[in-house]
């Protein structure tokens, strides 16, 4: 179970000098991109404002190369999903393409929520007066809390 922790923008954010998924002491800080929509407005053209943020965290050189490889076969699984697809279309009559139709976008949100379920930490929910943080390792939160003072 992940552990979410909400940060005032700008505040300093302390982290507990051991890996993140194994508390490993021999780290590497690594990196997390977050972003999230903040605000559409219509009008004769749409406008999209979008926050990004990048936080960097412990993370042991076993579980970093595990995080890369993982990203790795995420967009090796989605180049071949692609071209499995492209033959298919190929092949399958016209009264069966919304069937692969289905199975593209089951293909897309599946790889989506694998990438996301691999991540350790995650930045999201950011907008002008705070952020949040999403811990997946419960035992390191605990110990982030102790370090931020929070809980």
């Amino acid at each position: 179970m992940a552990t979410t922790f909400r940060f005032p923008q700008g505040a300093a954010v302390r982290w507990p000098p051991v890996c993140v998924v194994c508390g490993d002491s021999r780290v590497i800080e690594e990196r997390s991109f977050g972003s999230s929509v903040d605000d559409f407005k219509t009008g004769i053209i749409l406008s999209i404002t979008e926050n990004k943020m990048t936080i960097s965290f412990p993370l042991c050189l076993r579980h970093r190369l595990w995080r890369r490889g993982i990203r790795f076969a995420l967009v090796g699984a989605s180049a071949v999903l692609a071209v499995l697809f492209l033959a298919l279309f190929q092949v399958v009559p016209e009264d069966y393409s919304w069937l692969l139709w289905a199975l593209v976008a089951v293909a897309i949100v599946g790889l989506f929520l694998m990438a996301r379920a691999a991540e350790p930490v995650r930045v999201f929910a950011i907008i002008d007066e705070h952020f949040k943080i999403q811990i997946r390792n419960d035992i390191y939160a605990r110990a982030f809390a102790q370090a931020n003072g929070l809980r």
